[in-house]
């Protein structure tokens, strides 16, 4: 937040409902094959926070994005290790 200098996390996952072994990136086809996005508030640790903070920090005049993430270890995401991001989506971006 530009004012308050606040910053917020909210860590939403994309579930692939069979397991298949085929990962959709684009949302536009996702959805057809039945996957679908949930609230992760446990992965919202402190330490991720941080590691969001950093990067952010380095990006002038960034307030609202998204982050597109992959990763293999649930617990090394909530230390703020071992991310992949794929990409930032800035503003109002919208995922399904």
């Amino acid at each position: 937040n530009p004012i308050t200098k606040k910053v917020n996390i909210v860590f939403v996952e994309r579930v692939n409902p069979k397991n298949e072994p085929i990962w959709f990136w684009k949302s536009s086809d996702s959805h057809n094959y039945g996957y679908y996005a949930i609230h992760r508030p446990d992965m919202e640790t402190p330490a991720l926070k941080s590691y969001i903070e950093n990067i952010v920090s380095k990006i002038p005049e960034l307030y609202l994005g998204r982050f597109d993430i992959r990763y293999s270890d649930p617990k090394k995401v909530k230390q703020g290790r071992d991310i992949g991001i794929i990409e930032l989506n800035l503003q109002n971006s919208v995922t399904r």
